[in-house]
């Protein structure tokens, strides 16, 4: 625990970010070398939240916080068990993970703080998820910090009588974020500037440079009205946080560079630096779809649509914004959808309206995709549906009639390698009349023969899915020989891995319907996704062993009477055709 707090001491306060993060990376060594549980939920949380990420995505610190909390709950610290669990939420709300799903972790995690009795990481936690349901769509104003678990303005008044300084400016942050997304960006002003005094005094916690962020692109929101005084005082405050920013995005570019180049973007643009504005939009879009920060990715397809439009550029604008859409839609903010489509109605046509993809999954035909409402057992059956198969021939025949019945689509193939090569080994089509299958298993056909070769291969080169809307009009990939060919509405391309390791490919296809893999249909296919990368190596050394097995029964059977063999202890023994042993 001291070396943990040392390490933040060093990145808080003397600046010192590569010493700090090695005295953090001690106190995670030696908690796992002494397997002392006793103490760990400390040194785990303080290590994991004040002083990792600034060397580490944000992403790779949320397991360790989930085991402080397990190792807190284990050992008695429930006030760091608390802490943990409040932080594991939140740092996965930061790194834009699926609204919907985070929700009931968050729910799950609220319950689990009130039975251990604590009440700050409880409101804190409160708060997270109300910002989580405003975002939802489940609150009557998604800018107001107030619902039916959490209203901001009590909860912020008695934050402040206590001096918990941690809600305090997670309530201001949250609430920032809130505002500026829903284009309450005078709200969002008087938020920010309410919220300067709590900030301070920290200067190596999470919520900093996510507050720098935010400010600075309130300030530049409204920074064409200011008056000239104004003007220089916000510009000055922009630099100073940018200034931040680009210190914390040299250590940490996987989470900072993004936002120091969307904060960038939106600088010169208010600036009529219009050439530097769209090269700073392309790098912040570019880098937050690289590391994964999709709601980030989403605001600056959003900022560079408003500055298309601005410029009389309406198609790229129309293009950047339904980009923008998309990734809020995967988010699952369907509150920032609705208000996208409300605010550009000419951007978005009807039936895109009406075919969100942020409606709950189920195993439904295809002809009636959108009805949907998620249904686990379901899941869980098809999960063991994969698992029992052991013969590879069955387990690919069990694998794609399972996968296509709960994607909602047309048709699909499995891309396995063989010697070096990556092939379709599976193939399935739904025919909707007789509401069955038609599977084809172990043909080994070339991909560019019947697939989009760019789409396979970029999938195997990044080991990261893609999902098209609407593939002939989105994306990157509408140039793609096969996609203008067959014009196919939706597509989802998904690498199948096993702790890392790329074990396959599967591709699903629907001809008929746009919006076809929502968010909800995405994580049940990763999910049912990873059963199956486990379940084919599992086949895959069962016809090894089956192999090695024949094998070693022909070389026996082929072997004279009386011949003599050495056993692995040196002993000699007979052996007749049957390969029956004769000492």
């Amino acid at each position: 625990m001291s070396y943990a707090n040392y390490g933040f001491v060093l990145c808080a306060v003397v600046q010192d970010i590569e010493l700090g993060y090695k005295f953090g990376q001690l106190a995670l060594s030696l908690a796992e070398k002494l397997n002392t549980k006793k103490g760990n939920a400390k040194a785990l949380m303080v290590s994991s939240n004040h002083v990792m990420h600034w060397k580490v995505h944000f992403r790779k610190t949320i397991p360790i916080l989930v085991d402080a909390y397990q190792t807190g709950v284990e050992t008695g610290d429930f006030e760091f068990a608390g802490y943990s669990a409040y932080y594991a939420c939140c740092r996965s709300f930061f790194v834009g993970e699926s609204l919907t799903q985070l929700e009931q972790t968050t729910a799950a995690y609220s319950k689990a703080i009130s039975q251990i009795r604590r009440e700050n990481p409880s409101n804190w936690i409160a708060m997270l998820w109300q910002t989580i349901l405003n975002l939802l769509g489940r609150s009557f104003n998604p800018s107001r910090l107030i619902g039916s678990i959490y209203d901001g303005e009590q909860a912020l008044s008695h934050a402040i009588a206590v001096k918990d300084g941690i809600e305090t400016q997670f309530f201001y942050l949250y609430k920032v974020i809130l505002c500026y997304l829903f284009e309450e960006y005078h709200q969002a002003l008087q938020t920010a500037v309410s919220a300067r005094q709590y900030f301070e005094e920290v200067t190596a916690i999470t919520v900093l440079p996510l507050f720098c962020f935010y400010d600075s692109l309130v300030l530049l929101s409204l920074l064409v009205e200011a008056s000239s005084s104004q003007k220089e005082v916000w510009l000055s405050c922009v630099s100073t946080n940018q200034e931040k920013m680009q210190k914390w995005a040299e250590h940490a570019p996987m989470n900072y560079l993004h936002k120091f180049h969307l904060v960038e973007a939106e600088k010169a643009r208010v600036l009529g630096q219009f050439f530097e504005a769209e090269e700073f939009y392309e790098r912040a879009i570019a880098g937050a779809a690289e590391n994964e920060f999709i709601q980030e990715e989403a605001l600056a397809y959003e900022l560079a649509a408003k500055h298309y439009l601005a410029r009389g550029r309406e198609k790229i604008a129309q293009t950047y914004m339904k980009e923008a859409h998309y990734c809020y839609d995967r988010w699952g903010a369907i509150a920032k959808v609705k208000d996208l489509e409300k605010r550009y109605p000419q951007f978005f046509s009807q039936s895109s309206r009406a075919a969100s993809t942020s409606i709950p999954i189920t195993v439904e035909t295809i002809t009636n995709p959108f009805h949907t409402a998620f249904d686990l057992a379901a899941v869980m059956k098809a999960s063991q549906a994969i698992s029992r198969e052991i013969e590879l021939k069955q387990l690919l025949r069990s694998l794609m009639q399972t996968l296509i019945e709960n994607a909602g689509a047309q048709t699909g193939y499995l891309i396995l390698e063989n010697s070096g090569e990556w092939l379709i080994e599976a193939a399935c089509e739904l025919n909707t009349d007789e509401n069955a299958c038609a599977t084809q298993v172990l043909q080994s056909i070339p991909i560019a023969e019947q697939l989009p070769e760019s789409i396979i291969q970029y999938v195997i080169r990044t080991l990261k899915p893609v999902i098209l809307n609407d593939a002939t009009h989105e994306g990157a990939f509408i140039n793609e020989p096969y996609i203008r060919q067959n014009q196919p509405q939706s597509i989802f391309c998904l690498p199948l891995l096993n702790q890392a390791k790329l074990v396959g490919v599967l591709y699903l296809e629907n001809r008929l319907a746009a919006r076809v893999f929502t968010p909800e249909r995405s994580q049940v296919l990763q999910l049912l996704s990873t059963q199956a990368a486990i379940a084919i190596e599992n086949a895959n050394l069962y016809s090894e062993l089956q192999a090695k097995e024949s094998k070693i029964t022909q070389f026996l059977e082929a072997i004279p009477v009386g011949i003599a063999i050495v056993d692995a202890a040196g002993r000699p023994y007979y052996t007749n055709q049957c390969g029956n042993q004769l000492r």
